[in-house]
């Protein structure tokens, strides 16, 4: 799926062998940069809806027919691209995947770790327009030496604002 959107936008490597080759990693830190390189090609709704129904229709080929799926908008949101952008691309294959493979999915939305708990009261401003959308969420990669973005404040957010 990388390639198939790297094709249509700016993207450091030059064929899908190169793609796969890099898939090699050793360690969380290694495939977090090659993570963040894939991440690169995803700028558009239609980049995100392409991926979610990479991911769905494969899930579905193999009979799952339930996905909960991490997802973390601060890779993008960080790069500039709208959190709505985002949302809108994955929710729209989400719904088409339901309707025309039998998939049903749910989004568990993700702060990193290594960014501010401001940066995560940011982002989980951004997701209260959504509604009550997410089936829940949490933190993911790696965390900064001395950093502690576990803040009280973060955890107990979403409980304070009621919708």
């Amino acid at each position: 799926m990388p390639w198939h959107s790297a094709t249509k936008s700016n993207c450091l490597f030059k064929s899908v062998q190169e793609v796969r080759e890099a898939y090699h990693f050793t360690n969380l830190q290694s495939f977090l940069d090659i993570y963040y390189q894939g991440a690169q090609v995803l700028v558009h709704e239609q980049d995100f809806y392409d991926l979610m129904w990479a991911y769905l229709k494969k899930a579905s080929e193999q009979n799952v027919r339930h996905a909960e799926i991490f997802f973390d908008p601060q890779t993008h949101t960080d790069r500039g691209i709208s959190f709505k952008t985002v949302i809108d691309g994955l929710t729209r294959a989400m719904e088409d995947a339901e309707q025309h493979l039998g998939i049903t999915s749910e989004l568990i939305l993700c702060f990193l770790r290594h960014l501010s708990p401001e940066a995560a009261l940011k982002t989980l401003e951004d997701a209260y327009p959504i509604g009550t959308g997410f089936w829940g969420w949490g933190w993911t990669h790696l965390r900064k030496a001395g950093h502690r973005n576990s803040s009280p404040k973060c955890l107990k957010k979403p409980k304070n604002k009621a919708t």
